[in-house]
Parts: C-alpha cells; structure tokens; sequence
C-alpha cells in the first residue's frame, strides 16, 4: 500500500519541475530583441510587449512583468566608457544589463531602478556585448525612454 502514495508523489515532484524547468531556461528570441549598434534613443512602452524572461541574475530577480529586451552590441570601437539612462513614471521600471546569452542564466553587471524622478542610471567603464532589459520586478509596465551614450572615443 506504500506504492500509491510514493507514485503520487513522484508524480507531483516530475509535473512541478516540468513546469517550472521552461521557465527557468527561457531565452531571448532574435526576432525580438532590439538592437542597440549606436548611442542614441530608444523609446518604448512594456505594457505593449509580448517578451518576459520570468527571471534574471541566475533566476535570483524575479522579473513576472512585460519587458523590452535590447542586444547591446560592443561600442568600444566607438565609445571609451557607455552610460544607460532610463526615463520614465517615478520608482515603475527598472534597467538590467547582463552578460550574453539573452537567458535567465545571465549574470547581471548592473541593475538600477527608476527613482523618486524617473531616472535609473548605468555606467559602464567600458563597452562590450551585453543584453539590456526594461521592465519590472513588481509585474507593472510603463512607457519609457532609453539613452545609451558615452565618451567617444577619437
């Protein structure tokens, strides 16, 4: 009579890691990431994006809100130094910059949250591939605006 109850929970441990192993293995699709190949600004509103990678940094920032997603391709050729600015409502978004590949499994070089004023700013001594997510940890969207510029380097 141990074989039910063993098989039952056997059952419950397989469907509760298959359903959250996807999620934790999720990565960026090409057709969605946007590309960054030069300073400049990029504008966007979350609350219209289908892309959500449930989690960052190792699946340790919970991150359930629509997101933009942008592949940020190496300016060193172009820029000594890069900074990342965010504009949007006050304390709605926040800014991640994590190593390549685009997954849950990134680790994340900086994070900062939109403050009181609506700015969240990344400074990065030196340029190189990351990718750069807009959303949220408290599942809310918002519209924002992205600045990506630096120290050029002549």
């Amino acid at each position: 009579m141990q074989i039910v109850p063993t098989v039952l929970r056997l059952c419950c441990i397989v469907m509760l890691f298959g359903a959250a192993a996807p999620a934790f293995g999720q990565a960026c699709a090409a057709s969605s990431v946007i590309p960054i190949t030069n300073g400049g600004a990029f504008f966007g509103n979350t609350c219209t994006s289908a892309v959500q990678l449930p989690a960052l940094a190792n699946g340790a920032i919970r991150t359930p809100g629509p997101q933009d997603i942008y592949a940020l391709h190496d300016l060193s050729a172009l820029y000594l130094n890069l900074t990342l600015t965010l504009t949007s409502s006050p304390n709605s978004l926040s800014l991640y910059v994590c190593r390549n590949p685009c997954s849950t499994f990134g680790s994340c070089v900086a994070v900062a949250d939109t403050d009181a004023t609506g700015l969240a700013v990344i400074y990065l001594p030196k340029p190189a591939e990351y990718f750069v997510v807009v959303g949220s940890t408290a599942d809310t969207c918002n519209t924002y605006s992205l600045t990506a510029y630096g120290t050029f380097n002549d």
